[in-house]
């Protein structure tokens, strides 16, 4: 039979040479990724047709510029007015853009990711409201002449 300590010692050499192999394989890769340019590879061609690509474009950035100026201090029913008044503003071309995208092959999964988009910006806007009324009506509870 092996000595024990003989056994023992053996058994965290091979698991310290192993951690050791994993931590240098971690930190190669990492290092690779960051100084080599080993990321993400920015795309080179459009999935679709650029007069779709610009549409898109212009649409997310009219959901983009609804999130950041809508104030949801009022009611869920103020929040998505609100949210729809300062979208519509940068959406006037929607009707040109869904042409646009009608005849692209995959203009019309863009158009929907957008409109996922903009059902996801106006639920974060309707929940943010929500739970500052209910925030906003604990605080002025505490003043006198105001309904819990």
């Amino acid at each position: 039979m092996a000595d024990p300590k003989r056994t023992t010692r053996i058994v965290y050499g091979v698991f310290i040479a192993g951690v050791g192999a994993f931590v240098a394989s971690c930190i190669w890769q990492v290092a690779f990724a960051v100084f080599a340019g080993g990321g993400a590879a920015e795309p080179t061609s459009l999935k679709v047709e650029r007069a779709c690509a610009d549409g898109i474009e212009e649409l997310i950035l009219g959901v983009d510029v609804a999130l950041a100026g809508v104030a949801v201090g009022g009611h869920e029913q103020e929040a998505r007015r609100s949210y729809a008044t300062a979208r519509d503003t940068k959406w006037t071309r929607r009707a040109e853009i869904e042409q646009a995208c009608a005849n692209d092959p995959n203009g019309k999964d863009a158009l929907a990711a957008v409109a996922r988009y903009d059902r996801a910006a106006e639920a974060t806007i309707v929940r943010q409201a929500n739970e500052l009324t209910l925030v906003r009506n604990q605080a002025q509870s505490f003043i006198s002449g105001h309904r819990r």
